[in-house]
């Protein structure tokens, strides 16, 4: 009974240890989050502090013809690949393109500020305040949480 008890406490913390640390995945190497912290440092360990922020998902087509659909890190990977071969500019979102475009620092973050990069109808400030992702039409102010 006890060995149970400790196992489950072992499992507890590593679990919880897990969830912070892949909250605000960052990979190694990786400079544009900070930038976006810099000019928004509030930001930090909520939904926008990932790759998702500029980064999009995609769809392929599997050997029986049948689509595929990937999130963000999947398709980045598939795409990108993990040694960096493929082209990068085709993982990224609307916003992760104009802020590629506008410099990749903290001053191309505030820049877009009053743009609408995903054509939404909310400008960029308005969604990162409000922790929407501004280069994804489906992810806006207004919308109910999810229980």
């Amino acid at each position: 009974m006890k060995q149970n008890v400790l196992s489950s406490v072992f499992f507890l913390l590593i679990f919880s240890w897990c969830s912070v640390g892949f909250s605000a995945y960052h990979h190694e190497g990786e400079k544009d989050a900070g930038k976006f912290l810099t000019a928004y440092p509030v930001k930090a360990g909520t939904k926008l502090d990932n790759c998702a922020l500029c980064h999009k998902g995609g769809e392929y087509l599997d050997s029986k013809n049948k689509p595929v659909e990937l999130g963000s890190c999947q398709w980045c990977h598939r795409t990108y690949g993990y040694d960096g071969a493929g082209d990068i500019q085709e993982t990224m979102n609307e916003y992760g393109i104009a802020y590629k475009n506008a410099g990749r620092n903290a001053e191309a973050v505030i820049s877009l500020n009053s743009q609408d990069s995903d054509g939404d109808g909310y400008d960029n400030s308005t969604e990162i305040n409000a922790d929407n992702f501004p280069g994804n039409a489906g992810d806006h102010p207004g919308l109910t949480v999810a229980p």
